[in-house]
C-alpha cells in the first residue's frame, strides 16, 4: 500500500501535464471551429445555373424515397403488439391482486413479486411511448425540412433574375413536389398521437395498480405492529374452534387449482429444459471422479449426485416461467428443497446439524402448503406457536451444549440469534400479533435457506474453477501450471466477496426492505453520498476498486508472460528484466489510478486543480520525496544500477535487491540491508563492479627478504597466477616486480576472475598457494625491521648492555637520593 500510494503520487504528477496539453488542444480545436462557422455563416448562397439542375434532381430523389420514409416512421404494428401486451398484462396483474385481496392471506412475497411485475410493465410501457413521441418527433422534423427546401427554392428564384423557359420549368416541378410532399403530412400524425394518448391511458392505470399496491404493503407493515387477532389461551381464542372452521379447510382445498393444459402448452418447452439439464447435470457429475471431487471440497455433489443434478436443473431455468401456477411453484419447490436439503446435510459433518437442515426443509414446505391451501388462521397460529417455542428450546439447548464442545463462534452466535427469533415468534404469536410473528417466521426460515443457497453456490463455483485451472488443456501454459494456486486463491477471493454480495441484496429482499434480489442490489450499489451536486455511491466506489484491482492484476499477468515466456526465450538479463517489469507496472498503476478517479467524477481538469495544491505541498515540505522518486525513475530509465548488480556504498560491498519509488534495498555480504535513498545514488559516486561486464582483477601484494632470487620468486608467482583454475587466461595474468621496500622486494600478482563470487575464494588460494611454494622453495617473506644506532650513552647502560650480551646478571641500580 505505501508502494501504490507513492505511484498514485506519480500519476497525479503526470496528469498535470496531460490536462495542459488536452487544454490546449481543446482551445485549438475550438478556434477552428469558430472560424469554420464564421466562414460557414459569411459564404454567400450560389444561385447559379449550373447549381439548380443538381439540386432539382436531389429534390426528385427526395421525393421519391418520402413515401418509404413516412411509411416507416408511422409503421406501429410493433407498438400496437405491445400496448396490447400490456393492457393483457396489466389485466392479469390485477386479477391476481384480487384473488391475493380476496383470500386475506397477504404475503410480502406475494405482494412484492405483483409489485415488481407492475414497475416492469409500467417500464416497457414508458418505452413504448418514448418510441411513439420519437416518431413524432421525426415526423415534425422531416416536414420542417420540407418546408425549409420550400423556403430555399423561393430564396433560389428571387435571386435569379430574368429566367429562361428551361429555368422556370425547373422551379415549376421542384415547387410541384414540394406542394405534393407537404400533403403527405396532412394527418400522419393524428394516429401517432393517438397511440400516445392509449398509452398514457394503459400507464395510468398501471400506476393506479402500483398505488394500490403501495397501500397494502403500508398496511401490512402496520399491522404488524398491530394486535390483529384475540390472544391465545383466551376463551375468545378457543370459540373460534367450531364447524366453520372445517369448513373453511375443505373450501380452502377444494380452492386450489391444478395447471391447466394451456399452461403445458405454452410453458411445456421450459419444463422439458429442465428435464434436459437434469440429465445434462447428472452426466456432468458423473464424469468427476471421487478423488478430483475430494481434491476438489465437491464430494457433495459425486456423493449425491442425483440430488445435486435435481436442483441445478430446475433452479437454472427456473427463472424461464412466465406465469407459474402456484400448484405448479409449490411442486417445484418441494423438489428443489428436498433435493437442496440432501445436498447441504453432505457438507455438514455433525448429524444434529444434519437433522437441523431436514427440519427446517420441512418446517418451509409445511408453512408453505398451509398458506396454499388456505389454513384456518387459528390452526395456523397454533402451528406457529408450537413451531416458536420448540425453536426456541433446541436452539438455547443448542447453544448451551455448543459451548461445553467449545463450538465455533459464528455457529453460537446463530443458534443464539435463532432463539431469541423463535422467542419473539412464540411470544407475538400468544399476544394476538399474529401478522408479525407469522412474517418473523417466513422471513426467518427463508433467510436460513438463502444463505445456505449462497454458501452452497460459493463452493461449487470455487471447486468448479479450480477444476478449470487443474485441466491439463489449461496447464500447457506456463503461468497457468506455476501459478495455479495464486490465481485460484484471487478467484477465491473475489467468489467470497461476490457472494457476501448477493447474500446482503437477497436479505434485503427476504425482509421486505426491497422488492427483490436484483433491486436490493441495486439499492446497495445506490448508497452514498453528495458532494458539491455530485453523488458518490457505492457503485461507483466498487468501480473504481474494480479498475484498480483489474489493472493490478493485469500488470501481474503481463510480468508473469514476460518473466516466463519471453525472457528466457530472448535471453535477457535479470537485472534488465526487473528494470522492465517496474516500469510496466508503475504504467498499468497510473491508468488504472486515472481511470479510477475518472470513474468517481475526478476528471482531468480537476486532477489540474489538485495538482495545483499538490504542488504547493510539495514546495513546502515533500522535496525530498519527490527527489527520490524522481531520482528511482532516473535509475530505472538509465539503468547504472540494477537489480543483482554488486556495489560499493560508503566502503561496504553489497548486492542490489529492490529498486523502490523512494529507496534502494541493498543486502550487504553479513546479510545485513541497507536502505539508501534513490537521491544519493544519483548524486554521488557509487562504484559498481556489474554495470558492464562481470570481471574483476585481484591484486596481491607480496615481498620477498633482501637476497632472494627474483627470477625464481616471478617462476613461482607465474606459475601460481596461470595454474588456478578460475583465473581467466584473458586478460593475461601479470606478475610486476613493483620496488624495493624497506624490508623487502616487493612484487604484485594481477589477475582477472569472472565475477564477484570467486573474488574473495581465488585470493585466499593465491594466498595460500604463494606461502606454500616460498616455503618449498626457501624464500623467505620478512617482517618490517629497523635498526636503532646510539650515538651516546651512559657508562652504567653501557656495562648493562655488555653483561646482558655475555648472559651475565647486571647489577642492580642505584638508588635515587
Amino acid at each position: 500500500m505505501k508502494i501504490y500510494k507513492r505511484v498514485l503520487l506519480f500519476a497525479l504528477v503526470f496528469s498535470i501535464f496531460y490536462c495542459c496539453g488536452f487544454s490546449q488542444t481543446l482551445t485549438g480545436n475550438n478556434a477552428s471551429e469558430q472560424s469554420n462557422q464564421v466562414a460557414s455563416k459569411t459564404e454567400p448562397v450560389d444561385s447559379s445555373i449550373s447549381t439548380i439542375i443538381p439540386k432539382a434532381t436531389l429534390l426528385e430523389k427526395d421525393f421519391e424515397n418520402l413515401p418509404a420514409r413516412i411509411a416507416e416512421i408511422t409503421a406501429s404494428q410493433t407498438i400496437n403488439q405491445q400496448l396490447n401486451s400490456s393492457r393483457k398484462e396489466l389485466g392479469e396483474l390485477r386479477l391476481k391482486l384480487n384473488e391475493l385481496k380476496a383470500s386475506g392471506l397477504f404475503s410480502f412475497d406475494k405482494v412484492a413479486e405483483i409489485r415488481v411485475n407492475t414497475k416492469d410493465q409500467l417500464q416497457k410501457l414508458q418505452t413504448s411511448e418514448k418510441n411513439i413521441a420519437e416518431k413524432i418527433k421525426a415526423i415534425e422534423h422531416l416536414k420542417q425540412s420540407w418546408e425549409t427546401k420550400q423556403s430555399s427554392w423561393a430564396t433560389l428564384r428571387k435571386n435569379q433574375g430574368e429566367e429562361s423557359e428551361a429555368v422556370k420549368n425547373v422551379f415549376k416541378k421542384a415547387e410541384s413536389k414540394i406542394k405534393k410532399a407537404l400533403k403527405l403530412f396532412d394527418g400522419i400524425e393524428a394516429p401517432l398521437v393517438q397511440l400516445q394518448q392509449v398509452a398514457s391511458g394503459i400507464g395510468s392505470d398501471y400506476q393506479s395498480v402500483l398505488a394500490e399496491i403501495e397501500a397494502i404493503i403500508s398496511s401490512m407493515r402496520k399491522d404488524l405492529f398491530s394486535k390483529s387477532r384475540p390472544a391465545m389461551f383466551t376463551p375468545t381464542f378457543i370459540s373460534q374452534f367450531d364447524k366453520t372452521l372445517w369448513e373453511e379447510f375443505w373450501i380452502g382445498i377444494a380452492s386450489l387449482k391444478l395447471p391447466t393444459r394451456s399452461f403445458y402448452k405454452s410453458q411445456g418447452w421450459v419444463i422439458s429444459l429442465q428435464f434436459l439439464g437434469i440429465l445434462f447435470f447428472i452426466w456432468l457429475f458423473g464424469t468427476i471422479s471421487s478423488e478430483k471431487a475430494k481434491k476438489l471440497n465437491l464430494s457433495f455433489l459425486i456423493d449425491r449426485k442425483y440430488s445435486a443434478a435435481i436442483v441445478a436443473g430446475l433452479a437454472l431455468f427456473y427463472p424461464l416461467f412466465e406465469d407459474l401456477p402456484n400448484t405448479a411453484r409449490a411442486f417445484l419447490w418441494f423438489i428443489m428443497i428436498i433435493s437442496g436439503a440432501r445436498v447441504v446435510s453432505g457438507i455438514v459433518e455433525q448429524s444434529l446439524r444434519r437433522i437441523l437442515i431436514y427440519v427446517l426443509a420441512g418446517l418451509y414446505l409445511t408453512t408453505n402448503i398451509f398458506y396454499l391451501i388456505k389454513l384456518p388462521t387459528p390452526v395456523f397460529r397454533i402451528f406457529v406457536a408450537i413451531v416458536g417455542i420448540t425453536g426456541a428450546i433446541l436452539c438455547f439447548w443448542r447453544t448451551i451444549k455448543g459451548k461445553r464442545e467449545k463450538a465455533s463462534m459464528p455457529f453460537l452466535v446463530a443458534t443464539k440469534i435463532g432463539g431469541l427469533t423463535m422467542s419473539v415468534i412464540f411470544l407475538t404469536q400468544a399476544a394476538g400479533y399474529a401478522g408479525l410473528a407469522n412474517h418473523l417466521l417466513e422471513i426467518a426460515i427463508k433467510s436460513v435457506f438463502y444463505l445456505l443457497i449462497v454458501w452452497i453456490t460459493s463452493i461449487i463455483l470455487k471447486g468448479l474453477f479450480e477444476a478449470g485451472v487443474d485441466n491439463a488443456f489449461v496447464k500447457r501454459s506456463r503461468i497457468f501450471e506455476k501459478h495455479s494456486e495464486h490465481i485460484v486463491t484471487k478467484a477465491r477471493f473475489i467468489i467470497d466477496c461476490l457472494a457476501v454480495y448477493i447474500a446482503i441484496s437477497g436479505l434485503l429482499s427476504v425482509w421486505g426492505i426491497s422488492d427483490s434480489t436484483t433491486d436490493g442490489a441495486y439499492s446497495i450499489l445506490n448508497l452514498g453520498f453528495t458532494i458539491q451536486d455530485h453523488k458518490i455511491t457505492v457503485g461507483i466506489i466498487l468501480t473504481a476498486v474494480i479498475f484498480l484491482y483489474a489493472s493490478l492484476f493485469a500488470s501481474w499477468l503481463i510480468q508473469r508472460i514476460l518473466d516466463e515466456e519471453v525472457y528466457p526465450r530472448k535471453k535477457v538479463e535479470a537485472g534488465v528484466g526487473i528494470s522492465i517489469n517496474r516500469l510496466i507496472h508503475y504504467a498499468f498503476v497510473i491508468i488504472g489510478s486515472i481511470i479510477a478517479l475518472s470513474t468517481i467524477g475526478i476528471g482531468l481538469q480537476s486532477l489540474a486543480v489538485l495538482m495545483g495544491a499538490f504542488g504547493i505541498g510539495i514546495g513546502f515540505g515533500l522535496q525530498n520525496i519527490v527527489n527520490n522518486f524522481a531520482s528511482g525513475l532516473i535509475l530505472l530509465f538509465e539503468r547504472s544500477i540494477k537489480v543483482g548488480d554488486i556495489v560499493q556504498i560508503s566502503g561496504q560491498w553489497g548486492t542490489i535487491k529492490n529498486l523502490g519509488l523512494r529507496a534502494t534495498v541493498v543486502e550487504t555480504y553479513d546479510r545485513s540491508e541497507l536502505i539508501v535513498p534513490n537521491s544519493d545514488l544519483v548524486s554521488s559516486t557509487v562504484t559498481n563492479w556489474t554495470l558492464t561486464n562481470q570481471l574483476i582483477r585481484i591484486i596481491v601484494k607480496v615481498g620477498v627478504a633482501y637476497g632472494s632470487d627474483v627470477e625464481k620468486v616471478m617462476q613461482i608467482l607465474n606459475r601460481v597466477a596461470n595454474e588456478h583454475k578460475f583465473i581467466l587466461h584473458y586478460p593475461k595474468p601479470s606478475v610486476l616486480f613493483t620496488g624495493f621496500g624497506n624490508s623487502s622486494l616487493d612484487f604484485e600478482v594481477r589477475v582477472f576472475v569472472n565475477g564477484m563470487d570467486y573474488f574473495l575464494s581465488t585470493k585466499s588460494d593465491l594466498h595460500y598457494e604463494i606461502d606454500r611454494l616460498f616455503r618449498e622453495n626457501d624464500i623467505e617473506i620478512p617482517f618490517p625491521q629497523n635498526d636503532i644506532h646510539l650515538r651516546t650513552i651512559d657508562e652504567p647502560f653501557k656495562e648493562s648492555a655488555i653483561q646482558i650480551k655475555n648472559n651475565q646478571k647486571p647489577p642492580k641500580a642505584p638508588k635515587n637520593k
